[in-house]
């Protein structure tokens, strides 16, 4: 069997609790999605890493953990720049 093809019988049935799990983290939808999405392309490049026979479910929900950590510090990061009026 294929990385690709091993990748898609492992991971992409956990995409549902990805989500959930980012939508809880980020409390909102669409920047869940945009982590997921991150967190899929990075569990891809990594696929390798994880063990024959380990549990993937841990594994990937880590890697979106950490996507939406990263999409929350962007977004703080955006919110931390105050706009200044130069009439003012």
């Amino acid at each position: 069997m294929t990385d690709a093809r091993r990748f898609e019988t492992t991971v992409l049935p956990l995409l549902d609790a990805a989500h959930n799990f980012a939508r809880w983290l980020l409390r909102d939808a669409a920047t869940a999605e945009d982590a997921v999405q991150e967190a899929s392309l990075r569990a891809f490049r990594y696929f390798a890493s994880l063990r024959a026979g380990e549990d993937a479910k841990p594994w990937f929900l880590g890697i979106v953990r950490n996507a939406s950590f990263t999409a929350l510090a962007r977004e703080r990061g955006r919110s931390d720049v105050t706009l200044l009026d130069e009439e003012a």
